[in-house]
This record gives C-alpha cells, sequence and structure tokens, in this order.
C-alpha cells in the first residue's frame, strides 16, 4: 500500500544574481554568497558570556565577585546620593522668586519628583535584599529538612515495597510481616510493668 504518486517538489527559490537594494531602488548589486573575510572583527572573549561586549572584562570580573550585601550597600549609596541631591534641590526652591524664573522652578518640582520616585525604589530594593539576607538561613534549612523527610520518605516506601514483596512470596508458607504503626511503646510507660 505504497503511494506511487511524485511528491511535490517546492518552489524553487530565488535564485537571481541581481538584488535591489531596498533603499535605493535604483541601484543594483550582485548578492553575495561568501562574507568577505578581509577585515578581521575583534569579537569579544567569550569567557563572561553575552555582555562581555557591552562592559569591560574588569567590571565583569568586579561583577562576578560582588555578593548581596555589595548590593546592598551600593543600594544604601544610591539611596543617601539621593537624599543629598533632594537636600540640593528644595534648597534651590527656597530661593526667592526674582533668583528663580517659572520654568526654573517647574524644571526643579520635576527633578524633585523624580528624585523621590528613584528613592523610592531604592528603597524597596533595599528592603529586599535586607529581606532575602535575613531568609537565606531559613531556605537552606528548610531545604535541608525537605531533604532529609524525602529521604526517609523513600525509605519507608522501599520498606513497603519489600515487605509487601515478602508477603507475596510468603501466602502459603506462613511468613507475617508485623506493621508497626506507632501504638505500640518501646519500652516506656503503659507497658505493664
Amino acid at each position: 500500500m505504497t503511494d506511487d504518486k511524485p511528491k511535490k517538489k517546492r518552489a524553487p527559490r530565488r535564485s537571481a544574481s541581481v538584488v535591489q537594494d531596498a533603499l535605493n531602488p535604483e541601484r543594483q548589486h550582485r548578492r553575495q554568497t561568501t562574507k568577505p573575510r578581509d577585515a578581521k572583527v575583534q569579537q569579544p572573549r567569550k569567557s563572561h558570556g553575552v555582555y562581555a561586549k557591552f562592559f569591560p572584562d574588569e567590571v565583569i570580573e568586579d561583577a562576578v565577585r560582588a555578593n548581596l550585601t555589595d548590593e546592598l550597600i551600593a543600594m544604601r549609596c544610591g539611596f543617601r546620593n539621593g537624599v543629598l541631591t533632594l537636600g540640593r534641590i528644595a534648597k534651590d526652591l527656597e530661593l526667592p522668586e526674582d533668583q528663580l524664573d517659572v520654568e526654573q522652578r517647574m524644571d526643579l518640582y520635576k527633578l524633585y519628583n523624580s528624585t523621590t520616585r528613584a528613592m523610592d525604589n531604592v528603597l524597596g530594593r533595599i528592603v529586599q535584599l535586607e529581606k532575602t539576607i535575613v531568609e537565606i538561613p531559613y531556605i537552606v534549612e528548610s531545604t535541608e529538612a525537605k531533604k532529609v523527610q524525602a529521604d526517609k520518605d523513600r525509605a519507608l516506601t522501599d520498606k513497603a515495597r519489600i515487605e509487601y514483596e515478602l508477603l507475596k512470596k510468603g501466602k502459603n508458607t506462613g511468613v507475617q510481616v508485623l506493621w508497626n504503626l506507632g501504638f505500640m511503646n518501646k519500652g516506656g510507660k503503659g507497658d505493664g510493668d
């Protein structure tokens, strides 16, 4: 049951040797099939990944060495600079009307508002970093506890599977598996001693 129909051929690719320039339709040029290898373009080093072409190596190396505490310090420095800037703007806004025209005063108000918004963002980031730094030990502890619980659950599952196999094999041999559900005291009070 094979189809002897010939497969449809796809449309041929454009193989025109002359291409029109999209920006200048009167100009025609030949399509290049290979890239010119005359000029060597210096490629960024691959050791720092995608952003190596945007930043110098020493900047990227500093960023790699930075941790959350460094980021927190940088945010606090930015917040301090914002406070100083707001103080300067407020001082300029207090100048008498003859020293500031209306446009300058409006520009100062806009600058004051944008600085306040930027400081709110920085303050929010500081709070997030503080919270993250405080929560890291609890996250690690919780992760370890979850690993221990998963290992314990896996061991109990393996034990139950082995006991099931024993029961299945020893159906007629009299083999019994005792299930300890935690109701029995092990040497504690209430043993009837």
